[in-house]
């Protein structure tokens, strides 16, 4: 991790880790009954989880940030369907609800797919990523 630690002490302290955020997901699941603050919470903890399991610092920065880009975006896909009266849960109206953000669903889906093609596919040097950021 970084060159401070091993790879394997970084590897089981990343899977303590992970671990560890499960069970504060459950604690307050059980403890909140609200889905919602528990996915808030574990998502913010899963956001820092790569650093523990890639060996260049950079992979694990632009991972935490594609997934705070993605949170981003489904937290204003929340607020978008609450000012717009868009209730996703009716179910007579489904068809015609996901109707409405499908703008929201094609971003969504585009920016998966080039994220992940960039990832698995992708040549470029580290180093370009780096000026590309700093």
């Amino acid at each position: 991790m970084f060159g401070i630690i091993s790879k394997d002490i970084a590897k089981d302290l990343g899977i303590i880790f992970l671990s560890l955020n499960f069970i504060v997901f459950i604690i307050q699941v059980i403890k909140y009954k609200k889905l919602e603050n528990a996915f808030l919470t574990l998502t913010g903890f899963l956001i820092f989880i790569p650093a523990f399991f890639v060996s260049k610092t950079i992979r694990a920065l632009l991972a935490g940030v594609t997934m705070h880009y993605s949170q981003y975006i489904a937290i204003t896909l929340k607020v978008f369907l609450s000012k717009n009266n868009i209730n996703l849960i009716d179910y007579n109206n489904l068809t015609k609800n996901i109707f409405k953000i499908k703008g929201y669903l094609i971003w969504i889906i585009s920016y998966g797919l080039v994220a992940t093609s960039l990832t698995f596919f992708g040549r470029i040097s580290d180093s370009f990523f780096f000026f590309s950021i700093f």
